[in-house]
C-alpha cells in the first residue's frame, strides 16, 4: 500500500509540505496584523478621552475662576454635558465645594479603551475610575446593522442564558443539562462549570451543579454569573471554572454585572422587584416596590410588573425588559442611584413596541439588543427610545429557515442575546439546540 507522497508537487511547482508553510505563515502575519490594528484602535482611543480630559480641565477652571456653579449639585453625579468632547466619549462629573473640588471619568464607546480621569488637584489625565463612576463595560462592539443569521455552534439541551467576554469567548446557560458550556471564537465548546444531573452543589468545573440555569453575566475580569433559577440562587463561576453561590433567596432568570462588579438580578417569580449584589455579597432591593405596576420613581416608589431580560450599558444605567410573562411590555431605565424611568412602550406588546423580552444586552453606543419572545423578532433600540427589527420573519412556526438573510429567517421565540467585540450577535430560542449568529 503506497504512503502519501508528501514531495509531491502542485502545478505552481510548490510541494505540498511548502505550501502547508505559506498558509501558516500567512495566518501567523493575518494574527499579528489584527493584534497590532486593536493596538492601534485602543491607542487612538486613549489618546482622544486624554484630549478631551484636558481641554475640560480648562473649562472647569475657567468656571470655577468666574465663580460659576458648574454643573450640577454638590454630590451629584452628572454627565458633564456642558462640557465639550469628541463623538464617542462619555463624562461622568461630580463635584463638591462649588466646584473647587470635582472628580471627572471619560470613557469611550470604542471597545477595549479604558476609562480615564483627572481631578481638581491633578488634572494630568490617567487611567482609572472616579470613586462611584462605571468604567467600560464588558465586550459589546457597536451592533452595525446586520444582514444575515449563520449557526456559531449546535448540539445544546435548551440553551437559554448567553454572555460573551472581551476575547470573544461565548458562555451559554445549558437550561436543559444543568451546566454552563464555554464556546470559543472558533466554534469549539467545552463544559465551564456543572454536570448534566441537577444539584446546588459549589466546586470545580463538573464537581458543580446547577438547576436549569438560565441569565448569563460576564465581567471584566472573565468571571461569569449565573441566574440559577430553580436553586433560587446567583452563582459566580471563576474563569478556572470554580462555582460559589453569592446570593441565595428567589427565582432569578436574568443577571447583569457592571464595571464595578455590582450585579443586578430580575425576573423574581412574582416579586417585581430589581435586586443588587455588592461585590461583597450584600443583597438588596435596588428597585422597584413589590407590588406589580408601571410606575416611574426613585427605588421603592418605582414598580415593575414581571421584570424579565436585565443589562448595563457603559455609563452604569440598568436596562430592563418590564413585562417577562404578561403586563407592561415596556423597557425601563434604571440610573446609577436607582432613578427609574421608562424609555419606551407601556403594554405596547405588539410587533412595534418592546414586546417581551427574556434578556437584554447593550453594545458600544448603548443601543439595545431585544430577543422578542412575543414577535419572534431580534430588536435594535436607540437610547433615546426608537425601535428597529434586525432581525427575524416574524412568524411564530414559520416554515422559512434558520440560516439566510437576517429578516427572512424564523426565530421561533427568541430567549438569550449578547454582542462580541466585534459587533457581532449572539442569539437562542425558546425551541432549538443551536448557538446562532447574526452579522
Amino acid at each position: 500500500m503506497r504512503g502519501i507522497d508528501t514531495k509531491s508537487t502542485t502545478r505552481a511547482g510548490f510541494t505540498i509540505v511548502e505550501l502547508l508553510i505559506v498558509i501558516v505563515v500567512i495566518a501567523i502575519l493575518a494574527a499579528i496584523a489584527i493584534v497590532a490594528y486593536t493596538g492601534i484602535q485602543v491607542r487612538a482611543g486613549s489618546a482622544v478621552l486624554k484630549s478631551d480630559l484636558a481641554h475640560a480641565a480648562r473649562q472647569l477652571g475657567l468656571a470655577y475662576a468666574s465663580e460659576e456653579l458648574f454643573p450640577g449639585e454638590d454630590g451629584a453625579t452628572t454627565d458633564g454635558d456642558s462640557l465639550s468632547k469628541s463623538e464617542g466619549t462619555s463624562f461622568q462629573y461630580t463635584r463638591s465645594n462649588n466646584g473647587a473640588a470635582y472628580c471627572l471619568t471619560a470613557t469611550s464607546n470604542r471597545n477595549g479603551v479604558p476609562a480615564f480621569m483627572i481631578t481638581h488637584d491633578n488634572t494630568t489625565p490617567r487611567e482609572g475610575t472616579c470613586p462611584g463612576h462605571s468604567g467600560p463595560i464588558v465586550g459589546g462592539g457597536d451592533s452595525a446593522t446586520p444582514t444575515a443569521v449563520t449557526v456559531f455552534a449546535s448540539g445544546f439541551s435548551s440553551p437559554y442564558g448567553l454572555a460573551v467576554d472581551n476575547a470573544g469567548n461565548v458562555y451559554v446557560a445549558e437550561w436543559g443539562n444543568h451546566r454552563i458550556q464555554k464556546i470559543t471564537p472558533a466554534g469549539v465548546a467545552t463544559v465551564l462549570a456543572g454536570s448534566t444531573t441537577a444539584g446546588n452543589a459549589d466546586g470545580v468545573g463538573t464537581a458543580a451543579s446547577f438547576r436549569n440555569p438560565k441569565g448569563l453575566a460576564v465581567d471584566g475580569a472573565g468571571n461569569v454569573y449565573v441566574a440559577d433559577s430553580n436553586n433560587a440562587r446567583i452563582r459566580k463561576i471563576t474563569p478556572s471554572g470554580s462555582v460559589t453561590t453569592i446570593a441565595s433567596g428567589t427565582y432569578w432568570s436574568a443577571v447583569a454585572v457592571d464595571s464595578a462588579g455590582n450585579v443586578y438580578a430580575s425576573g423574581a417569580m412574582g416579586q417585581h422587584y430589581i435586586h443588587k449584589v455588592t461585590p461583597a455579597g450584600q443583597l438588596s432591593v435596588f428597585a422597584g416596590s413589590g407590588i406589580a405596576g408601571n410606575a416611574d420613581g426613585q427605588g421603592a416608589a418605582a414598580q415593575f410588573d414581571y421584570p424579565g431580560g436585565i443589562t448595563v450599558d457603559s455609563s452604569g444605567n440598568v436596562y430592563v425588559a418590564d413585562g417577562s410573562s404578561s403586563g407592561n411590555c415596556a423597557i425601563r431605565r434604571i440610573s446609577p442611584d436607582g432613578n427609574v424611568t421608562t424609555v419606551t412602550g407601556t403594554n405596547s406588546c405588539a410587533e412595534t413596541g418592546a414586546g417581551i423580552a427574556m434578556s437584554l444586552a447593550a453594545d458600544s453606543s448603548n443601543n439595545l439588543l431585544i430577543p422578542d419572545y412575543s414577535n419572534n423578532r431580534i430588536k435594535r433600540m436607540t437610547s433615546s427610545g426608537s425601535m428597529s427589527m434586525i432581525a427575524g420573519d416574524g412568524a411564530q412556526w414559520s416554515s422559512a429557515g434558520a440560516v439566510g438573510p437576517a429578516l427572512e429567517v424564523s426565530i421561533n421565540m427568541p430567549t438569550g442575546i449578547a454582542i462580541d467585540p466585534s459587533g457581532a450577535i449572539y442569539f437562542t430560542t425558546g425551541y432549538g439546540s443551536d448557538i446562532r449568529k447574526l452579522q
